[in-house]
């Protein structure tokens, strides 16, 4: 729903959207929820030719094509179970209760995004290339949430947790020209390879305004560094009519991305009919998104070898990113869904190759747009949407008629479809299912 739940989470995205939230969910519960990626169309403008190249050697040549990649997954997102530590019978309902102290032990795949174009072949004229991009990012986290109840109208929440953060970067090409006067072959290829583990911790409230309205806040913020490891490669070759030029460089070493302090409110109202609710989320400034402690070495095309150091220091801009969703509840058990939320990255706008050892290869800003149904009993929730992501920015892409090769920046566009499925059923329900199963 817009990606909300800062003040109104009933599902397994609230430990993390706000711990206070998990005691809005009465009884002990497990809860799943999978994004299933249906399909995207990315284009990467100029992407065979990102600048003019040089007519002595390549004639009259030029290239652009789009991308489209389809990946589908079934492993879940989130996987929580709630459990109901201290209860509070009510009075007009005796088979109800409502929680004071819960706690929630989750997994749960905070962010993910991939890209691969292998294998791209292109034939222009006299010149044939061969094109690989992969790049993948993910973070996922897991550890326990504890709630309690200040009253009926105050809640507060804590969450801890471990996250590993991920993210593969990799480039080849090929291209072979028998230009107007020359034969000229080249290639280029740099990978990269980042994972970090980090501690991280959030604390949320909740506080009842009135009968139908919610407000919430949490504030995350990273608690210690654990390890992490990045090892990056670039060897780049080419050759006219056989004088041939080679050089190589390498570097590994110590790395981490802790966890990006944040602030995130939100207000929602809930009636018989509809909810509404709407979050903002500020990232602060960090001065190590990535950092890194590397060394290396480096080959000319002499072969002598050189030793390499270098420190790594991303700097992460602020930014501010909202949403908001509503859901009209045609029955009782029948809602209808939908949503709205931006997604600007941290990372600064990318102004050319990122230095080895960097992982600024791709910026991209996204707008999403949800809609779905959510059914509902006293035992068990099932919702099914999909999302309508539009993406815009620039990437890099490979320049084969550049000598040496080198990287350059290219205009790139995303439009994505998401299944999502998600859902969460009470324990006493699933054993009540088990035992009729047995007595069979």
């Amino acid at each position: 729903m817009g990606n909300t739940g800062v003040a109104l989470a009933t599902d397994g995205a609230a430990p993390i959207l706000n711990p206070a939230t998990i005691l809005r969910i009465r009884d002990d519960r497990l809860a799943l929820s999978a994004n299933f990626y249906g399909y995207s169309y990315t284009t990467l403008r100029d992407f065979h030719a990102p600048t003019p190249a040089r007519r002595d050697l390549y004639g009259d040549v030029s290239a652009n094509e789009g991308i489209t990649r389809q990946t589908v997954t079934t492993l879940p997102s989130t996987f929580c179970i709630f459990l109901t530590l201290v209860a509070d019978r009510l009075v007009d309902r005796a088979d109800l209760k409502r929680p004071r102290h819960k706690l929630a032990m989750c997994v749960a795949s905070t962010e993910r995004s991939s890209f691969d174009a292998i294998g791209l072949g292109k034939t222009v004229g006299a010149t044939s290339q061969t094109r690989s991009l992969v790049r993948d990012f993910g973070r996922t986290q897991a550890g326990p949430t504890y709630a309690l109840a200040l009253g009926d109208k105050v809640a507060l929440g804590a969450s801890l947790f471990v996250a590993l953060t991920s993210a593969t970067w990799t480039t080849f090409g090929s291209t072979i020209t028998q230009g107007p006067t020359s034969l000229v072959t080249s290639s280029y290829e740099r990978a990269s390879d980042f994972s970090s583990w980090d501690l991280g911790a959030s604390l949320g409230v909740t506080y009842a305004l009135d009968a139908f309205t919610t407000a919430g806040a949490r504030v995350t913020f990273p608690v210690g560094h654990l390890l992490g490891s990045l090892d990056a490669t670039e060897s780049s070759t080419f050759a006219i009519d056989g004088t041939s030029t080679a050089a190589q460089r390498s570097l590994t070493g110590r790395a981490a991305a802790p966890t990006v302090p944040a602030i995130a409110v939100g207000i929602g109202r809930e009636l018989q009919r509809f909810r509404v609710e709407a979050n903002a989320t500020l990232h602060l400034p960090v001065a190590g998104l990535l950092s890194a402690e590397l060394s290396g070495t480096s080959r000319g095309a002499d072969g002598a070898t050189t030793p390499l150091s270098k420190e790594i220091a991303e700097r992460g801009r602020p930014t501010v990113n909202g949403g908001v969703g509503l859901e009209i509840r045609a029955t009782p058990s029948l809602g209808v869904l939908t949503g709205f939320a931006t997604d600007i990255p941290m990372t600064g706008p990318v102004r050319g190759a990122p230095l080895l050892g960097e992982l600024g290869y791709a910026r991209r800003t996204r707008a999403v747009f949800s809609a779905g149904v959510a059914s509902r009993d006293g035992a068990s929730e099932l919702l099914i949407g999909a999302q309508l992501g539009l993406a815009w920015g620039k990437s890099l892409a490979l320049d084969g008629y550049a000598l040496p090769n080198e990287l350059r920046v290219v205009d790139e566009r995303s439009t994505s479809v998401l299944l999502i499925v998600a859902g969460n059923a009470s324990l006493a329900g699933i054993r009540r299912s088990f035992d009729r199963i047995r007595g069979r």
